[in-house]
């Protein structure tokens, strides 16, 4: 993996998206933002998405989904409470 320099990556910006489209990993470094990742469009729209990765989450009924909250809900949202309370 090749690291740049932010100035470096403003000055040569045609070099490294051509490597970064060719399959290259190239990591732009900036000392306020830290480290960016330039990959082409497709593949970071294909690194998003993950099919399953919810699937270990209880399933909810739609009715729970849809049913107005408890006082009890509605206290702890508010900051009214908390769990660590008695």
């Amino acid at each position: 993996m090749d690291r740049y320099d932010i100035s470096y990556a403003r000055e040569h910006l045609d070099e490294l998206v051509d490597r970064a489209r060719r399959g290259e990993d190239v990591t732009i470094h900036d000392p306020r933002r830290g480290d960016m990742k330039l990959v082409p469009a497709s593949q970071a729209a294909r690194q998003r998405i993950v099919f399953g990765q919810w699937k270990h989450l209880p399933e909810i009924p739609e009715e729970r989904l849809l049913a107005p909250l408890s006082e009890d809900e509605v206290s702890w949202l508010s900051g009214e409470t908390s769990e660590t309370e008695p």
